[in-house]
């Protein structure tokens, strides 16, 4: 039996990183259903990036493999080496103890980065439908007369965020920003709504206030940038779609700094309460200033 020391020794980071995937399955998943229940068009490119995507997992398993491989031939080659060796005399000391004892926590330090790193692409992909959900109901405006535009760049106090979509409607521009949320597990329709007071929203299992203050922020600023470029004031209103869930505003709240809707149905954008009409030319100047603030495209060169 103590000759299967080293294979036991081979064996457990394997059975580590089974025993960490099991146990944070549920803290991945949290049981949590996911809020969006709808079919989402491709974006351009979209089964290049899935392409992309998959050869780079396989590109990283194959490296893995490059490393464990030639590993696991070393190990077997001392096992047979030491077959006929006598494992009743060998002792363990306490340099043996500490080498197990810093193997123990290097490993412990991997798994836990890469269960963070799974909550991550959980969250962000996530993130990722929710945007596409929103996007595909803020195409529907497109034929009513609106410029979408999607990831607008911006920076403020030498920091560098984003506007996950941008609206110019016929009365107003619209700074949207898009929260994807998980419903609790079981319920029925008073699971899927937040009430919503003008300042806090208050989801089943939790409130918060953040989206909110983020997106007043992002409305802000592009009405600062639109009022710089233009050499005049533009109305901008604040939105935040929640996408998959019922927003119920308060009754007592009156009108909102920050719209917050699903946005399945985006007619809010097409209000004329916003202000006066947007002529034409105003509303391609507002574009020209948007687009600005994409990063200009560097041609590949031959060979890249």
């Amino acid at each position: 039996m103590i000759v299967l020391i080293p294979v036991l020794l081979m064996l457990a980071p394997v059975a580590l990183v089974v025993f960490v995937v099991w146990l944070g399955r549920d803290v991945l998943v949290r049981k949590h259903r996911h809020p969006i229940e709808m079919r989402l068009v491709h974006l351009p490119g979209q089964r290049l990036r899935q392409r992309l995507d998959a050869e780079a997992r396989d590109m990283m398993g194959n490296t893995a493999m490059l490393f464990v491989i030639p590993l696991l031939t070393a190990l077997i080659w001392l096992l047979d080496r030491l077959r006929g060796l006598d494992w009743t005399t060998v002792q363990f000391g306490l340099g043996d103890a500490l080498l197990v004892l810093a193997t123990v926590i290097v490993l412990v330090y991997f798994a836990v980065l890469l269960v963070r790193a799974a909550i991550r692409r959980r969250r962000y992909r996530e993130g990722l439908y929710a945007e596409l959900a929103t996007a595909q109901q803020l195409q529907r405006l497109i034929p009513r007369g609106c410029m979408v535009f999607h990831d607008v760049p911006a920076r403020e106090n030498g920091r560098d965020f984003n506007i996950d979509h941008v609206v110019i409607g016929p009365h107003a521009v619209f700074a949207v920003e898009t929260k994807s949320r998980r419903k609790p597990p079981h319920g029925g329709k008073d699971s899927a709504r937040v009430i919503y007071d003008g300042v806090r929203l208050k989801f089943p299992e939790h409130s918060e206030t953040r989206p909110i203050e983020q997106v007043r922020a992002q409305a802000r600023w592009l009405q600062r940038y639109l009022a710089s470029e233009l050499g005049e004031s533009v109305p901008v209103v604040a939105v935040l779609s929640l996408p998959g869930w019922c927003v119920e505003p308060v009754k007592e709240m009156k009108s909102p700094d920050v719209w917050v809707r699903n946005l399945r149905h985006p007619g809010l954008m097409l209000w004329d309460r916003f202000g006066p009409v947007l002529d034409q030319p105003k509303r391609r100047r507002i574009a020209n200033a948007i687009m600005k603030r994409y990063p200009q495209v560097v041609p590949w060169k031959h060979g890249d």
